[in-house]
């Protein structure tokens, strides 16, 4: 068995076997506890509204990689492509960043995903971050310098995805407690 010692890299992650529940943030290995079933049924959502807009081959749901560095693989809970990718021939991963990333927060991974995941996401070439608070019940699209907040039947637009929208209401249609 091979020890790796931080800092971990893109090389090292990959060598993981596929399916292994962590991500990669600034050369540390990450390992979340599985997400909620109303986290699950909010991904769902997103990315089936995200196909409606876009067809096959253009939403992917986590885990998924995306690399954004050599010391950063994230897995976003959707990556949304304007183009769809097609992986080299042979390699079993996309190589180029979504345009739109979405990320439903949850209290063990909320601090994480808004600051540094958003941050890197952003300089690497992401085009809008979308952060989706099931609590507050409100989408926040984040794009360089510019950062809205949606509620309610305000409906959420992409300014890189053009047709991409989701409302809130709709997004969020189970009771709360």
């Amino acid at each position: 068995m091979r020890t790796v010692t931080v800092p971990f890299t893109k090389t090292d992650f990959a060598r993981l076997p596929e399916g292994f529940p962590a991500q990669l943030v600034r050369g540390m290995l990450v390992k979340d506890a599985p997400p909620t079933p109303i986290h699950q049924d909010v991904v769902l959502e997103i990315a089936a509204r995200a196909r409606e807009s876009l067809g096959r081959g253009h939403v992917f749901i986590g885990p998924f990689d995306v690399v954004i560095d050599d010391w950063s693989v994230f897995q976003p809970d959707v990556a949304i492509y304007r183009d769809a990718p097609l992986p080299r021939t042979g390699e079993p991963r996309v190589d180029t960043r979504p345009d739109v990333v979405v990320e439903v927060l949850s209290p063990r991974t909320r601090t994480r995903d808004g600051g540094v995941k958003r941050r890197l996401y952003l300089e690497h070439g992401v085009l809008e971050v979308w952060l989706v608070d099931i609590e507050e019940r409100s989408i926040t699209v984040h794009a360089p310098g510019e950062t809205t907040v949606f509620r309610g039947g305000d409906a959420a637009r992409s300014t890189a995805i053009p047709g991409f929208a989701l409302v809130p209401a709709a997004v969020f249609g189970f009771p709360t407690a």
